[in-house]
């Protein structure tokens, strides 16, 4: 029965996100539409801003059916303690997943051609939008509002949801570690903007990789890249042992200060603790099931279409 709210607000964040899948789909109706006059600047700025527009309206939705319970997302204009090494930690570790998932998926997709126009749209719709919405809305919104079941568990339950949402093979693992990195740079900070700079630079780094394999010779485009992707990982192994070290220290000043201190305004536990067993059994709710029917449905289409 001590499930019984951990099921309560998985039920609540499923709702947001078929609200989410709802609208987005509806959209891409529209934006199929467009997609007949063969004008990408037009079809790639409509995926933009409707993708953009289904994360407000849901957070909007969610906000308003669940206002007596809703906990608001911290948005104070900082980027918190240690960002550097945080968004570097951040960045290897969602590098070190992509690499890992693609000795286990076959394929390395079909290079596209890219011109100034193309680059620009693929950058706003690929990079900015995502790295903004995708923080206020799975970060700001959802996992802020899991914050009273417990920390730890908001941010892995978060990560598996944003993984979840990417729905198909390609990208539920990579996505996943990435939620759940972002979501521990969100707790750490107490406040949503480092998450958004480091889910920014990683959507960004990703474009000019896929642009350079579409416009270099693959030999060079493998080398450039290759480079770029160790330099992120030594950086983020630097890091990680960084942030371990620092983070005994600040350990140590939070017994010493009470609840003041460096450590302030980290995202604390809200709320109380279940055990391992209550939290598996409320994350499994109605609405999880059936979110899980429908991501098994998508992966189904995406390996027959793709």
């Amino acid at each position: 029965m001590e499930s019984i709210a951990v099921k309560k607000s998985i039920n609540r964040v499923c709702f947001a996100i078929f609200i989410f899948i709802g609208i987005l789909t509806a959209l891409q109706f529209v934006s199929i539409i467009l997609s007949f006059f063969e004008n990408d600047l037009i079809t790639g700025i409509f995926g933009a801003v409707s993708n953009a527009a289904a994360y407000f309206i849901t957070a909007l939705i969610f906000k308003k059916a669940y206002a007596k319970d809703y906990v608001p997302m911290r948005t104070a204009p900082r980027v918190g303690s240690h960002p550097v090494p945080m968004i570097l930690a951040a960045l290897a570790i969602c590098f070190a997943a992509s690499r890992l998932w693609s000795y286990f998926v076959s394929g390395e997709g079909t290079a596209q051609i890219f011109h100034e126009e193309n680059i620009v749209i693929f950058m706003l719709s690929t990079a900015l939008v995502p790295a903004f919405c995708e923080e206020l809305f799975f970060r700001g919104v959802i996992m802020t509002n899991l914050m009273p079941l417990g920390r730890n568990f908001a941010i892995i339950a978060s990560g598996i949801i944003f993984g979840l949402v990417h729905g198909n093979h390609d990208q539920i693992f990579f996505a996943t570690f990435a939620g759940i990195a972002f979501g521990f740079i969100y707790a750490e900070t107490g406040t949503i903007w480092c998450g958004v700079l480091a889910h920014l630079l990683n959507n960004f780094i990703a474009v000019v990789e896929t642009v350079l394999w579409g416009t270099l010779k693959t030999g060079t485009a493998v080398k450039i890249n290759l480079i770029i992707e160790s330099f992120i990982m030594l950086c983020g192994v630097i890091s990680i042992i960084y942030l371990i070290k620092i983070r005994k220290k600040e350990k140590r000043e939070e017994l010493a200060a009470g609840c003041f201190g460096t450590v302030s305004e980290k995202l604390l536990d809200g709320g109380k603790r279940y055990t391992v067993s209550q939290y598996v059994k409320g994350f499994f709710s109605p609405a999880m099931i059936a979110f899980l029917i429908y991501v098994v449905i998508n992966e189904v289409t995406y390996v027959f279409l793709f």
